[in-house]
């Protein structure tokens, strides 16, 4: 058994048993192509949530903060899935070029464009990697929104189950003819526009409210 898919089942399994999953749109992650996923971030549980939420199997590409680096558990799954470690801070053009590659070589990409965990649980300002590498690759953006996430921990302590929500849009190419800053703007809009507006933080404004699937 593949690796990759291993960590598919296991996030499954780990999820479900924690939480009672709602789930919209889900049919979008079905696209046999390359894509950027692209999520809101809340907690350490979103990245198996977004994982799960992919077919099986899907050879996708995490971008992960160089701080799981030191803990061994984390260092030992993200390096066995060939991930890319960064600095939030510190992304430079080789790093953006090595990922380029992989998307061009067919592997997907999973990124949460904020970079970093959202303290008040609404959008912060989003770093321009993703759509620089989603305009540079004309591989699509998959939006995905999750809340409820950030209640599972809590609930742990009581030995309770977590309604987690997930809803997934349809993928979209960002225009080479847009701005990196709105290419950007483009991708947080498409996120916010699927979450509760308490969750939408710096982007509530200006959303074209409609259907996502």
């Amino acid at each position: 058994m593949k690796f990759q898919t291993l960590v598919h089942i296991s996030s499954s399994i780990l999820l479900n048993s924690v939480a009672r999953l709602h789930v919209e749109g889900r049919h979008h992650a079905q696209a046999k192509t390359p894509l950027i996923i692209c999520a809101n971030h809340l907690t350490r549980w979103d990245p198996p949530a977004m994982y799960m939420m992919l077919p099986r199997g899907t050879n996708i590409m995490p971008v992960i903060g160089e701080k799981w680096r030191k803990t061994w558990f984390f260092r030992w799954l993200f390096d066995n899935m060939d991930c890319v470690w960064i600095r939030p801070d510190e992304i430079d053009r080789d790093t953006l070029k090595q990922i380029l590659l992989a998307l061009k070589a067919g592997r997907s990409l999973g990124v949460a464009p904020e970079g970093t965990r959202s303290k008040t649980g609404g959008l912060q300002l989003a770093k321009p990697g993703a759509a620089w590498l989603a305009r540079a690759s004309g591989v699509p953006v998959l939006p995905m929104a999750l809340w409820g996430v950030e209640s599972i921990q809590p609930n742990l302590k009581r030995l309770r189950r977590t309604d987690v929500y997930i809803r997934i849009g349809a993928p979209f190419i960002v225009s080479r003819d847009l701005s990196i800053e709105e290419g950007t703007l483009q991708i947080m809009r498409s996120i916010a526009v699927m979450l509760p507006e308490n969750y939408r933080g710096v982007y509530a404004n200006g959303l074209r409210e409609g259907a996502f699937f």
